[in-house]
Protein backbone atom coordinates (compact mmCIF):
# COMPACT_ATOMS: atom_id res chain seq x y z
CA UNK A 1 0.00 0.00 0.00
CA UNK A 2 1.12 3.35 -0.55
CA UNK A 3 2.02 6.00 1.95
CA UNK A 4 -0.42 8.46 2.26
CA UNK A 5 0.96 12.37 2.72
CA UNK A 6 -0.40 15.03 4.54
CA UNK A 7 0.82 18.42 4.13
CA UNK A 8 0.40 21.20 5.91
CA UNK A 9 -0.34 24.25 3.46
CA UNK A 10 0.82 26.71 5.58
CA UNK A 11 4.53 26.31 5.88
CA UNK A 12 7.16 25.33 2.96
CA UNK A 13 5.79 22.98 1.09
CA UNK A 14 9.70 21.24 -0.31
CA UNK A 15 10.61 20.22 2.91
CA UNK A 16 7.09 18.41 3.19
CA UNK A 17 7.95 16.77 0.02
CA UNK A 18 11.28 15.70 0.83
CA UNK A 19 10.53 12.79 2.86
CA UNK A 20 7.08 12.14 0.87
CA UNK A 21 6.21 9.14 -1.15
CA UNK A 22 5.78 9.88 -4.89
CA UNK A 23 3.51 6.99 -5.56
CA UNK A 24 1.04 7.92 -2.73
CA UNK A 25 -2.60 7.61 -3.42
CA UNK A 26 -3.90 9.29 -1.20
CA UNK A 27 -3.02 13.44 -0.08
CA UNK A 28 -4.46 15.88 2.13
CA UNK A 29 -4.21 19.63 1.60
CA UNK A 30 -4.87 21.37 5.09
CA UNK A 31 -4.72 24.51 7.30
CA UNK A 32 -4.35 26.49 3.54
CA UNK A 33 -4.53 26.56 0.15
CA UNK A 34 -1.90 25.95 -2.15
CA UNK A 35 -0.34 29.03 -4.33
CA UNK A 36 0.62 28.70 -8.14
CA UNK A 37 3.92 27.38 -7.47
CA UNK A 38 2.84 24.78 -5.19
CA UNK A 39 0.25 23.35 -7.42
CA UNK A 40 3.25 22.97 -9.72
CA UNK A 41 5.82 21.50 -7.01
CA UNK A 42 2.50 18.74 -6.31
CA UNK A 43 2.02 17.94 -9.54
CA UNK A 44 5.58 17.61 -11.01
CA UNK A 45 5.81 15.04 -7.65
CA UNK A 46 2.51 12.90 -7.04
CA UNK A 47 1.78 11.11 -10.22
CA UNK A 48 -0.81 7.93 -8.96
CA UNK A 49 -3.55 10.64 -6.42
CA UNK A 50 -6.89 8.85 -6.64
CA UNK A 51 -7.96 10.50 -2.98
CA UNK A 52 -7.18 14.41 -2.69
CA UNK A 53 -8.53 15.96 0.71
CA UNK A 54 -8.46 20.11 0.51
CA UNK A 55 -9.39 22.05 4.01
CA UNK A 56 -8.58 25.53 3.47
CA UNK A 57 -8.75 26.16 7.30
CA UNK A 58 -9.35 30.15 8.20
CA UNK A 59 -8.43 30.90 5.02
CA UNK A 60 -12.02 29.73 3.56
CA UNK A 61 -11.11 29.34 -0.24
CA UNK A 62 -11.11 26.94 -2.80
CA UNK A 63 -7.96 26.77 -4.45
CA UNK A 64 -9.21 24.44 -6.46
CA UNK A 65 -7.65 25.90 -9.89
CA UNK A 66 -4.55 23.76 -10.07
CA UNK A 67 -5.87 20.85 -9.31
CA UNK A 68 -3.41 18.32 -11.65
CA UNK A 69 -5.66 16.90 -14.38
CA UNK A 70 -2.96 14.39 -14.64
CA UNK A 71 -3.69 12.83 -11.62
CA UNK A 72 -6.11 9.88 -11.78
CA UNK A 73 -8.39 11.58 -9.30
CA UNK A 74 -11.72 9.39 -8.19
CA UNK A 75 -12.35 11.29 -4.82
CA UNK A 76 -12.46 15.12 -3.87
CA UNK A 77 -12.93 16.49 -0.57
CA UNK A 78 -13.44 20.23 -0.24
CA UNK A 79 -13.62 21.47 2.85
CA UNK A 80 -14.24 25.10 4.87
CA UNK A 81 -14.78 26.96 1.68
CA UNK A 82 -16.93 29.83 1.65
CA UNK A 83 -18.50 32.01 -0.53
CA UNK A 84 -15.71 31.59 -3.52
CA UNK A 85 -16.04 30.07 -7.05
CA UNK A 86 -14.93 26.46 -7.89
CA UNK A 87 -13.15 26.50 -11.42
CA UNK A 88 -11.55 22.80 -11.50
CA UNK A 89 -12.66 20.99 -14.13
CA UNK A 90 -12.44 18.33 -11.63
CA UNK A 91 -15.63 19.78 -10.05
CA UNK A 92 -17.53 21.80 -12.52
CA UNK A 93 -16.91 19.18 -15.35
CA UNK A 94 -18.36 16.42 -12.60
CA UNK A 95 -14.78 14.79 -13.93
CA UNK A 96 -14.02 12.80 -10.27
CA UNK A 97 -16.55 9.91 -9.64
CA UNK A 98 -17.21 11.27 -6.06
CA UNK A 99 -17.27 14.63 -4.65
CA UNK A 100 -17.91 15.45 -1.25
CA UNK A 101 -18.59 19.39 0.04
CA UNK A 102 -17.65 19.37 3.83
CA UNK A 103 -18.61 22.36 5.79
CA UNK A 104 -18.66 24.56 3.12
CA UNK A 105 -20.85 27.49 2.78
CA UNK A 106 -21.81 29.76 -0.12
CA UNK A 107 -19.88 27.75 -2.23
CA UNK A 108 -20.70 28.50 -6.33
CA UNK A 109 -19.66 26.61 -9.25
CA UNK A 110 -19.96 29.65 -12.55
CA UNK A 111 -19.48 33.03 -12.08
CA UNK A 112 -16.93 35.79 -11.33
CA UNK A 113 -14.30 35.09 -8.59
CA UNK A 114 -13.90 36.49 -5.66
CA UNK A 115 -11.45 38.78 -6.37
CA UNK A 116 -13.79 39.81 -9.51
CA UNK A 117 -17.10 40.10 -7.65
CA UNK A 118 -15.03 42.47 -5.51
CA UNK A 119 -13.51 44.77 -8.01
CA UNK A 120 -16.79 45.05 -9.47
CA UNK A 121 -18.67 45.98 -6.64
CA UNK A 122 -15.98 49.14 -5.97
CA UNK A 123 -16.23 49.88 -9.24
CA UNK A 124 -20.19 50.26 -9.44
CA UNK A 125 -19.85 52.30 -6.02
CA UNK A 126 -17.02 54.90 -7.79
CA UNK A 127 -19.65 55.38 -10.72
CA UNK A 128 -22.91 56.28 -8.05
CA UNK A 129 -24.83 53.31 -8.97
CA UNK A 130 -24.56 51.51 -5.47
CA UNK A 131 -23.85 52.62 -1.97
CA UNK A 132 -20.34 51.49 0.24
CA UNK A 133 -21.27 49.63 3.00
CA UNK A 134 -19.19 50.94 5.77
CA UNK A 135 -18.23 50.51 9.53
CA UNK A 136 -16.86 53.79 10.99
CA UNK A 137 -13.86 54.66 7.84
CA UNK A 138 -13.73 50.20 7.12
CA UNK A 139 -15.58 49.32 4.04
CA UNK A 140 -17.24 45.90 3.88
CA UNK A 141 -17.46 43.69 1.05
CA UNK A 142 -19.60 40.62 1.93
CA UNK A 143 -18.91 38.47 -0.69
CA UNK A 144 -22.46 36.41 -0.29
CA UNK A 145 -24.50 39.15 -1.11
CA UNK A 146 -22.21 40.08 -4.41
CA UNK A 147 -22.22 36.33 -4.86
CA UNK A 148 -26.27 36.35 -4.83
CA UNK A 149 -26.61 39.93 -6.52
CA UNK A 150 -24.59 38.20 -9.61
CA UNK A 151 -26.60 35.02 -9.67
CA UNK A 152 -29.97 36.59 -9.62
CA UNK A 153 -29.20 39.43 -12.43
CA UNK A 154 -28.21 36.75 -14.50
CA UNK A 155 -31.09 34.43 -14.14
CA UNK A 156 -33.29 37.65 -14.26
CA UNK A 157 -31.70 38.99 -17.22
CA UNK A 158 -32.12 34.99 -18.99
CA UNK A 159 -35.24 35.35 -18.26
CA UNK A 160 -36.19 38.99 -19.72
CA UNK A 161 -34.21 38.08 -23.17
CA UNK A 162 -35.99 34.60 -23.10
CA UNK A 163 -32.93 32.80 -24.17
CA UNK A 164 -31.87 30.70 -21.51
CA UNK A 165 -28.93 29.15 -22.52
CA UNK A 166 -28.50 25.27 -22.87
CA UNK A 167 -25.66 24.08 -21.18
CA UNK A 168 -22.61 23.61 -23.13
CA UNK A 169 -21.57 19.33 -22.83
CA UNK A 170 -19.63 19.23 -26.06
CA UNK A 171 -16.44 19.30 -23.92
CA UNK A 172 -17.87 16.61 -21.71
CA UNK A 173 -18.51 13.48 -23.21
CA UNK A 174 -18.86 11.20 -20.14
CA UNK A 175 -19.54 12.45 -16.56
CA UNK A 176 -17.93 10.25 -14.06
CA UNK A 177 -19.55 11.46 -11.32
CA UNK A 178 -21.21 9.11 -9.22
CA UNK A 179 -21.32 10.23 -5.36
CA UNK A 180 -22.56 13.64 -4.52
CA UNK A 181 -22.19 14.66 -0.59
CA UNK A 182 -22.71 18.14 0.61
CA UNK A 183 -22.61 18.19 4.03
CA UNK A 184 -23.90 20.86 6.52
CA UNK A 185 -24.42 24.52 6.31
CA UNK A 186 -26.00 25.88 3.63
CA UNK A 187 -26.55 22.03 1.86
CA UNK A 188 -29.87 23.01 0.03
CA UNK A 189 -28.96 26.34 -1.52
CA UNK A 190 -25.38 24.55 -2.93
CA UNK A 191 -26.95 21.61 -4.17
CA UNK A 192 -29.59 24.61 -6.12
CA UNK A 193 -26.34 26.39 -7.24
CA UNK A 194 -24.54 23.19 -8.66
CA UNK A 195 -27.30 22.29 -10.64
CA UNK A 196 -28.45 25.95 -11.81
CA UNK A 197 -24.82 25.83 -12.92
CA UNK A 198 -24.37 22.45 -14.60
CA UNK A 199 -27.58 20.75 -14.86
CA UNK A 200 -26.25 17.54 -16.57
CA UNK A 201 -23.50 16.90 -13.57
CA UNK A 202 -26.23 15.52 -11.44
CA UNK A 203 -27.81 13.59 -14.13
CA UNK A 204 -25.51 10.08 -13.75
CA UNK A 205 -25.36 10.57 -9.62
CA UNK A 206 -25.89 7.09 -8.52
CA UNK A 207 -25.81 8.10 -4.31
CA UNK A 208 -26.50 11.86 -2.81
CA UNK A 209 -26.22 11.50 0.40
CA UNK A 210 -27.36 15.25 2.09
CA UNK A 211 -26.32 16.31 5.92
CA UNK A 212 -28.81 19.57 6.10
CA UNK A 213 -30.12 19.53 9.74
CA UNK A 214 -29.00 23.25 10.35
CA UNK A 215 -30.49 26.45 10.25
CA UNK A 216 -27.88 28.50 7.51
CA UNK A 217 -29.87 27.25 4.98
CA UNK A 218 -32.66 28.37 2.38
CA UNK A 219 -31.43 31.34 1.52
CA UNK A 220 -31.05 31.36 -2.01
CA UNK A 221 -34.10 28.73 -3.11
CA UNK A 222 -37.06 27.96 -1.68
CA UNK A 223 -38.49 25.64 0.81
CA UNK A 224 -39.15 22.97 -1.94
CA UNK A 225 -36.49 22.98 -3.46
CA UNK A 226 -35.84 19.02 -2.67
CA UNK A 227 -39.29 18.43 -4.44
CA UNK A 228 -37.77 20.07 -7.59
CA UNK A 229 -34.28 18.67 -7.79
CA UNK A 230 -34.94 14.69 -6.84
CA UNK A 231 -36.97 13.92 -9.91
CA UNK A 232 -34.40 14.57 -12.11
CA UNK A 233 -31.89 11.98 -10.74
CA UNK A 234 -33.02 9.13 -12.79
CA UNK A 235 -30.10 6.84 -11.98
CA UNK A 236 -30.19 7.60 -8.06
CA UNK A 237 -30.39 4.01 -6.24
CA UNK A 238 -29.23 5.28 -2.51
CA UNK A 239 -30.46 8.20 -0.69
CA UNK A 240 -29.21 9.45 2.07
CA UNK A 241 -31.32 12.60 3.74
CA UNK A 242 -30.56 14.43 7.11
CA UNK A 243 -33.01 17.28 7.09
CA UNK A 244 -33.16 19.45 10.14
CA UNK A 245 -36.47 21.26 11.78
CA UNK A 246 -35.84 24.39 9.40
CA UNK A 247 -38.47 24.29 7.28
CA UNK A 248 -41.44 26.97 7.56
CA UNK A 249 -44.01 24.93 6.75
CA UNK A 250 -44.03 21.64 8.63
CA UNK A 251 -46.11 20.46 5.68
CA UNK A 252 -43.29 20.45 3.68
CA UNK A 253 -41.66 16.88 5.23
CA UNK A 254 -44.86 15.38 4.39
CA UNK A 255 -45.30 16.31 1.20
CA UNK A 256 -41.77 15.04 0.29
CA UNK A 257 -42.44 11.87 1.92
CA UNK A 258 -45.63 10.81 -0.13
CA UNK A 259 -43.72 11.50 -3.37
CA UNK A 260 -41.58 8.16 -2.33
CA UNK A 261 -45.02 6.28 -2.65
CA UNK A 262 -44.74 7.01 -6.39
CA UNK A 263 -42.86 4.81 -8.36
CA UNK A 264 -41.69 7.24 -11.06
CA UNK A 265 -40.49 8.85 -8.55
CA UNK A 266 -36.86 7.82 -8.01
CA UNK A 267 -37.28 4.72 -9.95
CA UNK A 268 -34.18 3.43 -9.57
CA UNK A 269 -33.90 3.92 -5.66
CA UNK A 270 -32.32 0.57 -3.73
CA UNK A 271 -31.80 1.92 -0.57
CA UNK A 272 -32.61 4.94 1.80
CA UNK A 273 -31.49 6.50 5.14
CA UNK A 274 -33.82 9.33 6.70
CA UNK A 275 -32.63 11.30 9.97
CA UNK A 276 -35.09 13.83 10.91
CA UNK A 277 -32.62 15.81 12.84
CA UNK A 278 -34.96 18.26 15.23
CA UNK A 279 -32.42 20.39 17.00
CA UNK A 280 -32.95 20.85 20.80
CA UNK A 281 -35.30 17.98 21.02
CA UNK A 282 -33.96 15.32 23.22
CA UNK A 283 -30.51 17.42 23.88
CA UNK A 284 -32.23 20.11 25.72
CA UNK A 285 -34.35 17.76 27.52
CA UNK A 286 -31.62 15.88 28.86
CA UNK A 287 -29.48 18.96 29.91
CA UNK A 288 -33.05 20.46 31.54
CA UNK A 289 -33.25 17.08 33.66
CA UNK A 290 -29.70 17.06 34.43
CA UNK A 291 -29.45 20.98 35.31
CA UNK A 292 -32.66 19.88 37.62
CA UNK A 293 -31.06 17.08 39.37
CA UNK A 294 -28.13 18.99 39.97
CA UNK A 295 -29.82 22.22 41.29
CA UNK A 296 -31.83 20.40 43.50
CA UNK A 297 -28.90 18.00 45.06
CA UNK A 298 -27.09 21.42 45.42
CA UNK A 299 -30.05 23.00 46.97
CA UNK A 300 -30.30 20.53 49.42
CA UNK A 301 -26.51 20.65 50.12
CA UNK A 302 -26.95 24.34 51.05
CA UNK A 303 -29.80 24.07 53.38
CA UNK A 304 -28.09 20.77 55.28
CA UNK A 305 -24.84 22.74 55.41
CA UNK A 306 -26.78 26.30 56.62
CA UNK A 307 -28.81 24.26 59.18
CA UNK A 308 -25.57 22.89 60.69
CA UNK A 309 -24.02 26.08 60.61
CA UNK A 310 -26.15 27.62 62.77
CA UNK A 311 -26.72 24.62 64.54
CA UNK A 312 -23.06 24.39 65.68
CA UNK A 313 -23.10 28.12 66.79
CA UNK A 314 -26.10 27.52 69.51
CA UNK A 315 -24.45 23.49 70.21
CA UNK A 316 -21.29 25.35 71.87
CA UNK A 317 -24.49 27.46 74.76
CA UNK A 318 -26.31 24.26 74.70
CA UNK A 319 -26.19 22.01 77.61
CA UNK A 320 -27.90 19.04 75.38
CA UNK A 321 -25.45 19.10 72.30
CA UNK A 322 -25.94 15.00 71.39
CA UNK A 323 -29.94 15.47 71.39
CA UNK A 324 -30.20 19.09 70.08
CA UNK A 325 -27.68 16.81 67.02
CA UNK A 326 -29.95 13.68 66.92
CA UNK A 327 -33.17 15.91 66.36
CA UNK A 328 -31.37 17.58 63.33
CA UNK A 329 -30.40 14.66 61.83
CA UNK A 330 -33.40 12.82 62.14
CA UNK A 331 -35.37 15.98 60.49
CA UNK A 332 -33.26 16.36 58.04
CA UNK A 333 -35.48 16.78 55.28
CA UNK A 334 -37.93 18.94 57.10
CA UNK A 335 -37.76 23.15 57.40
CA UNK A 336 -35.75 23.47 60.46
CA UNK A 337 -35.98 26.89 62.65
CA UNK A 338 -33.45 27.29 65.58
CA UNK A 339 -33.65 30.04 68.32
CA UNK A 340 -31.57 31.30 70.96
CA UNK A 341 -33.75 31.86 73.75
CA UNK A 342 -32.30 33.13 77.12
CA UNK A 343 -33.80 32.65 80.45
CA UNK A 344 -33.21 35.80 82.56
CA UNK A 345 -32.32 34.20 85.96
CA UNK A 346 -29.59 32.75 83.91
CA UNK A 347 -26.42 33.26 82.72
CA UNK A 348 -26.35 30.74 80.38
CA UNK A 349 -28.04 30.80 76.93
CA UNK A 350 -29.86 27.69 75.75
CA UNK A 351 -30.35 26.39 72.22
CA UNK A 352 -33.92 24.98 71.58
CA UNK A 353 -34.46 23.23 68.42
CA UNK A 354 -38.39 23.89 67.30
CA UNK A 355 -40.16 21.76 64.24
CA UNK A 356 -42.43 24.61 62.60
CA UNK A 357 -45.18 22.80 61.09
CA UNK A 358 -45.42 22.54 57.64
CA UNK A 359 -47.30 25.63 57.13
CA UNK A 360 -45.02 27.23 58.96
CA UNK A 361 -42.22 29.62 57.05
CA UNK A 362 -38.47 28.35 57.43
CA UNK A 363 -36.17 31.24 59.43
CA UNK A 364 -33.76 29.61 57.36
CA UNK A 365 -32.29 31.82 54.68
CA UNK A 366 -33.60 30.01 51.54
CA UNK A 367 -31.44 28.95 48.52
CA UNK A 368 -31.46 30.98 45.85
CA UNK A 369 -33.55 29.96 42.72
CA UNK A 370 -32.97 28.11 40.14
CA UNK A 371 -32.83 30.02 36.64
CA UNK A 372 -35.43 28.99 34.37
CA UNK A 373 -34.23 26.84 31.20
CA UNK A 374 -36.08 27.11 28.49
CA UNK A 375 -39.28 24.27 27.70
CA UNK A 376 -38.08 21.54 24.96
CA UNK A 377 -38.33 23.30 21.74
CA UNK A 378 -40.07 20.15 20.00
CA UNK A 379 -43.17 19.73 21.55
CA UNK A 380 -44.57 16.10 21.95
CA UNK A 381 -47.44 16.70 18.93
CA UNK A 382 -44.46 17.83 16.53
CA UNK A 383 -42.25 14.83 17.63
CA UNK A 384 -45.23 12.57 16.90
CA UNK A 385 -45.80 14.35 13.83
CA UNK A 386 -42.07 13.41 12.81
CA UNK A 387 -42.74 9.90 13.66
CA UNK A 388 -45.60 9.53 11.29
CA UNK A 389 -43.57 10.55 8.55
CA UNK A 390 -41.13 9.10 9.12
CA UNK A 391 -43.44 5.69 9.29
CA UNK A 392 -44.85 6.60 5.97
CA UNK A 393 -41.54 7.20 4.24
CA UNK A 394 -40.59 3.44 5.31
CA UNK A 395 -43.72 1.83 4.65
CA UNK A 396 -43.54 3.38 1.12
CA UNK A 397 -40.16 2.46 0.47
CA UNK A 398 -40.68 -0.85 2.06
CA UNK A 399 -43.95 -1.17 -0.53
CA UNK A 400 -41.61 -0.52 -3.79
CA UNK A 401 -38.82 -2.96 -2.29
CA UNK A 402 -36.41 -0.10 -1.35
CA UNK A 403 -34.37 -1.15 1.52
CA UNK A 404 -34.43 1.23 4.50
CA UNK A 405 -31.06 1.52 6.51
CA UNK A 406 -30.79 2.89 9.82
CA UNK A 407 -27.84 5.78 9.61
CA UNK A 408 -25.53 4.76 11.92
CA UNK A 409 -25.59 1.37 9.53
CA UNK A 410 -24.84 3.45 6.77
CA UNK A 411 -22.20 5.56 8.08
CA UNK A 412 -20.24 2.78 9.23
CA UNK A 413 -19.78 0.99 5.35
CA UNK A 414 -19.03 4.62 4.10
CA UNK A 415 -15.07 5.59 3.64
CA UNK A 416 -14.28 8.30 6.34
CA UNK A 417 -12.25 11.46 5.46
CA UNK A 418 -8.92 9.94 6.50
CA UNK A 419 -5.38 8.79 5.70
CA UNK A 420 -5.26 5.04 5.23
CA UNK A 421 -3.22 3.34 8.31
CA UNK A 422 0.07 2.95 7.66
CA UNK A 423 0.57 -0.81 7.65
CA UNK A 424 3.08 -2.72 10.07
CA UNK A 425 5.73 -3.41 7.24
CA UNK A 426 5.42 -0.18 6.44
CA UNK A 427 6.37 1.27 9.26
CA UNK A 428 9.52 -1.28 9.93
CA UNK A 429 10.15 0.34 6.64
CA UNK A 430 9.76 3.64 7.33
CA UNK A 431 11.21 3.70 10.85
CA UNK A 432 10.83 6.92 12.59
CA UNK A 433 9.78 8.94 9.61
CA UNK A 434 6.02 7.16 9.78
CA UNK A 435 5.08 9.68 12.61
CA UNK A 436 4.70 12.32 9.65
CA UNK A 437 2.38 10.30 7.71
CA UNK A 438 -0.03 8.58 10.42
CA UNK A 439 -3.25 8.91 10.10
CA UNK A 440 -5.21 11.23 11.81
CA UNK A 441 -8.81 11.41 12.85
CA UNK A 442 -11.11 12.33 9.96
CA UNK A 443 -14.31 14.21 10.27
CA UNK A 444 -16.86 11.29 9.38
CA UNK A 445 -15.72 8.70 12.32
CA UNK A 446 -17.88 9.52 14.49
CA UNK A 447 -20.53 11.34 16.17
CA UNK A 448 -18.87 14.91 15.44
CA UNK A 449 -19.57 13.78 11.43
CA UNK A 450 -23.13 15.67 12.33
CA UNK A 451 -23.39 15.85 15.91
CA UNK A 452 -26.04 13.85 15.21
CA UNK A 453 -27.73 12.54 18.99
CA UNK A 454 -29.32 9.51 19.59
CA UNK A 455 -32.84 8.94 18.93
CA UNK A 456 -35.09 10.91 21.07
CA UNK A 457 -36.32 8.94 24.01
CA UNK A 458 -39.96 9.97 23.67
CA UNK A 459 -40.13 8.53 20.14
CA UNK A 460 -41.12 4.66 21.03
CA UNK A 461 -44.00 6.10 23.30
CA UNK A 462 -45.40 8.25 20.96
Amino acid sequence: MAIPVQLDMKYALPAQLATAPRETTHVNLETDIPSDSDWALLSSHFTSVTHLYMDSGWNERVGDAGIPLHWPLEKITIGSACADVCTSPWIIEGRAKHLVLYYTAGLRFEGPTTEELIKANREAIERGEKEAYKVGNLTINYVPDLARDWLREKFEKEKNERNVKEEDTSRVPYVPLRTLEIIENDVHDTLLRYVLAHPSLVDPVETLNLVAPGPNDLELGPENVLHGILPQLKALNTLVLTVGDNYSSRELLPNLVQAFANPTFLPNLKSISFVLDLKDGEEVRKKNEEYQTAAKAEAASDTQEESETVVEAAKGLATEEAVVGAMVSQHANADVEVEIVQDESETNEEAVLVIPPASSPSLLPSPSPSPALPEVSVSDEVLAQAKRACEQLWRAAEGRGVVVEPWSVVQSRREPWELPKVSESDEVALGESTKEFKSESRPGEDSKFTGIKPVDQRWEKL
